[in-house]
């Protein structure tokens, strides 16, 4: 069980991560490409529309199933190690409960994060569209 717990975590840990690098590109291509450009058409557009329409949504579904899998994996696991405490053992068995209580909350930063990310990308295209727009009324 232990292993297929580290698994999980791990992929969404790395699922994380790997969005993060895709929109940090993304909002690079963002900021030194122009909106009037046709490179904006042809190379940032659809790139953006595959991140919002293809990847998020996938990261969002995989991390929401496997958080919630998880999260009830250990909290049942953390249930049991407490009957245990009660019971009259000790020792490892607090170490296994604090460990399963809170296993949990180690992959929230990694999705934030890439939450948090994402909502840049929309920070960049409005900076960017309305940086354009001013430009175009300058000219």
């Amino acid at each position: 069980m232990p292993l297929a717990t580290f698994a999980w975590w791990l992929s969404i840990k790395q699922a994380s991560r790997l969005v993060s690098a895709h929109v940090a590109d993304t909002r690079l291509l963002i900021d030194k490409t122009s909106a009037t450009s046709a490179e904006w058409d042809a190379i940032v557009v659809p790139r953006v529309l595959k991140l919002i329409n293809e990847t998020l949504p996938v990261l969002s579904k995989g991390c929401a199933d496997a958080l919630v899998a998880t999260a009830a994996n250990h909290w049942v696991n953390a249930l049991g190690w407490f009957a245990l405490l009660l019971n009259g053992d000790d020792g490892p068995i607090l170490a296994a409960l604090i460990f399963s209580a809170l296993m949990p909350l180690g992959l929230a930063p990694d999705v934030a994060g890439a939450s948090s990310d994402c909502d840049s990308i929309a920070t960049s295209l409005n900076d960017k569209l309305t940086e354009s727009k001013l430009d175009a009324r300058r000219s």
